[in-house]
């Protein structure tokens, strides 16, 4: 069954009209996306930083999955200990060379059973990692066969001293490059990842990895992350610990980035990410500067691309019951919001994507970020749509919830993550009052250490 017959299939059953006529519907109407709603933060302290105007591109290679609960993944209130056994699933990971290994079997799951620490002449000529660590799945790869697709469990240990390398590397750069993988529990310190470059071209850099599905429980400290551009045609993404990642729940950023020469309008910076749909419970102290200028975000939430990769058809007749009683019975934007998903089951047209999926089917069950049977999952396919059409739909959706916050107010109820909730940043550690800091878990995850705030795990 060829691409256009499969899906046209797949609408069917959900009551949708041709692709073809949604397409030429959307021409019609052109784009209708309202004006950006400001998320209210709760509470952001940095005394004197300056927030950087960044200009927001619709992006369709990342999404966030529907959860069960709002806040903390469960794996990550349950997996508080450190573990001194390899549990059932997953690959060991003791040395340096282990984890250089992981590139030979990128879809499996890892567990660091130790720290990790580097020396200088690793990196010296002739040392094992001659020039700097190469990230691992960093190659151009449209079947994303290199590509991490696993968890990676840091276990409340630390890698130390590592310099990533910058030559040859293509357009992801971290410990990982781009990944649809899951990072929890793992602690960097002392990471070094200097870029210079003439030009850019979507980059992603983060110190744990390029891109990611999930960040959750890692912290970064005594790092420096340097960037020197010489043309910036392309978009960048900066994040201390991921570049770009779908969902971060409860991280640290202890950051100190700075790029200079960038396109401001083309450059996504953040303590924790350079984008994200959605991060929750998280910390940047330190300084993240773009051109000189101070900026104060946790992480660039998105509120032009909206809608979850993948979601239950109880959460989808939802969406379609708003939007039916906003546009008063008018089926376009519920036909248009229909023909960006389809049966998970029904996904084979390309084996490896086909295994890609399924995992990570698997590993969102693992985290409960969702729920219910295969059969009742839809999976997104966006890709095959332009930005036009993202925005439209997400901005018909921000209006049938009456603006952003209202929309935001509506996945808390319903258990959908979007958007930024409980971030905060300060310029030093000594400006954060750890009791005023709202929604944070501290009987699990986080604790009050000397009156500074610490991950669990790693005490």
């Amino acid at each position: 069954m060829n691409h256009k017959r499969r899906l046209k299939k797949e609408l069917a059953k959900i009551e949708t009209p041709s692709i073809e006529k949604i397409l030429k519907n959307t021409e019609k109407r052109g784009n209708d996306v309202p004006q950006r709603s400001k998320r209210k933060h709760l509470a952001i302290a940095p005394t004197v930083a300056i927030l950087l105007s960044i200009a927001i591109i619709g992006c369709s290679a990342f999404s966030i999955p529907i959860i069960i609960e709002h806040l903390n993944a469960k794996a990550l209130t349950e997996n508080n200990k450190q573990l001194s056994y390899v549990p059932d699933g997953y690959i060991g990971i003791y040395t340096a060379q282990d984890l250089d290994n992981i590139r030979n079997a990128p879809a499996e799951n890892y567990i660091l059973m130790d720290d990790i620490t580097f020396s200088e002449s690793d990196f010296l000529e002739g040392g094992q990692y001659e020039g700097g660590w190469i990230p691992i799945g960093n190659e151009k790869d449209s079947s994303q066969t290199s590509y991490f697709k696993g968890i990676f469990n840091g276990n409340g240990h630390v890698i130390n001293n590592v310099k990533i390398s910058t030559d040859g590397a293509t357009e992801a750069f971290g410990i990982f490059g781009n990944t649809r993988g899951y990072f929890i529990n793992l602690g960097i310190k002392n990471l070094d990842l200097t870029l210079n470059t003439s030009n850019i071209s979507d980059t992603r850099v983060g110190a744990i990895a390029a891109t990611a599905t999930f960040v959750g429980g890692c912290y970064l400290k005594g790092s420096n992350i340097t960037i020197t551009i010489g043309d910036s045609s392309g978009s960048l993404c900066v994040g201390g610990i991921v570049g770009v990642s779908e969902h971060i729940d409860s991280c640290i950023s202890y950051a100190d980035i700075s790029i200079v020469g960038a396109n401001e309008n083309n450059v996504y910076a953040g303590f924790c990410a350079g984008r994200t749909l959605s991060v929750i419970t998280s910390v940047g102290i330190g300084n993240v500067k773009v051109n000189n200028t101070a900026i104060d975000n946790v992480a660039v939430v998105s509120t032009t691309d909206i809608m979850p990769t993948m979601l239950s058809i109880e959460a989808m007749n939802k969406l379609l019951e708003q939007l039916d009683q906003y546009y008063d019975g008018n089926s376009f934007y519920k036909t248009k919001l229909k023909a960006m998903y389809f049966s998970l089951d029904q996904y084979s047209e390309h084996e490896e994507q086909k295994k890609t999926y399924q995992k990570y089917l698997e590993i969102n069950k693992h985290f409960e970020f969702i729920d219910g049977n295969t059969s009742d999952i839809l999976l997104s396919e966006r890709s095959r749509f332009n930005v036009e059409y993202n925005a439209d739909l997400s901005g018909a959706i921000i209006k049938a919830f009456g603006g952003y916050e209202s929309f935001i107010d509506f996945c808390a109820q319903n258990g959908i993550k979007c958007g930024a909730i409980h971030c905060y940043t300060f310029e030093n550690e000594n400006d954060m009052n750890v009791e005023t800091l709202e929604g944070f878990d501290f009987e699990n995850i986080f604790i009050k250490k000397d009156k500074k705030l610490s991950l669990r795990i790693f005490e």
